[in-house]
């Protein structure tokens, strides 16, 4: 475990912000090009690109970005397809359950992810919505993590509660630490490799710094 700084406040925490992939789930991640390319064999527009942030926010939808960005005769029956194999090499984190139930026993809990709608069907697979209050999923909210307007859509759901009550557990620095620290919350990152980068993973800046890095999800309980 690597300590960073040490939290005054451990003991005020109210609310637990979680992030989905990449910190609760492990395995394999494909690309999405991977897998409408190699895996289902359709053909690129290269004139087009594919416009995932539209996607995340809710203002296109996947079968639309799909049925602009690659040439395929029924793109409705396409998003199952792309979903089952980005799934086949995905698991639970070693530790996950028991650290959500410690969690959920003392915080309140929140998901806060960027997603097509993906990582709702992920959690609801390995049954993880159970343990939390509340879901801020890209989709839904119309900002991804890498917005400001998100986090102060977040937080103002819990306006009665002070920013510095908050905790982001994340494993990435610049969409579940930025924006966390520059709003006065605390933040714990898991530090991965799977999903991420090297590139994405690096901290380019004092506001990607989190408070907490940690190498499992079992060492959060000592810290929280």
């Amino acid at each position: 475990m690597i300590f960073l700084v040490e939290f005054a406040v451990n003991n005020d925490i109210k609310v637990v912000a979680v992030d989905i992939n990449g910190t609760l789930i492990g395995g394999q991640y494909l690309h999405w090009d991977e897998i409408f390319q190699e895996r289902l064999g359709l053909q690129r527009n290269e004139a087009v690109p594919l416009k995932w942030y539209e996607v995340q926010t809710g203002q296109l939808t996947f079968e639309e970005t799909v049925a602009t960005t690659y040439v395929v005769k029924n793109p409705d029956t396409i998003r199952d397809r792309a979903i089952e194999i980005y799934m086949q090499n995905l698991e639970l984190r070693d530790g996950c359950m028991d650290l959500l139930e410690y969690l959920q026993s003392k915080y309140c809990l929140i998901i806060c992810s960027d997603t097509s709608g993906v990582t709702k069907v992920i959690s609801q697979t390995f049954e993880l919505e159970k343990y939390f209050a509340q879901s801020y999923y890209s989709i839904d909210v119309g900002w991804m993590k890498s917005d400001q307007e998100y986090w102060e859509h977040v937080l103002s759901a819990y306006h009665d509660t002070p920013v510095n009550q908050f905790v982001m557990l994340g494993d990435n620095p610049s969409r579940d630490t930025y924006w966390p620290n520059r709003l006065g919350m605390w933040t714990i990152l898991i530090k991965t490799t799977e999903l991420l980068s090297p590139q994405a993973l690096a901290v380019t800046n004092r506001y990607e710094k989190p408070d907490y890095i940690v190498e499992k999800l079992a060492e959060i309980k000592s810290i929280l």
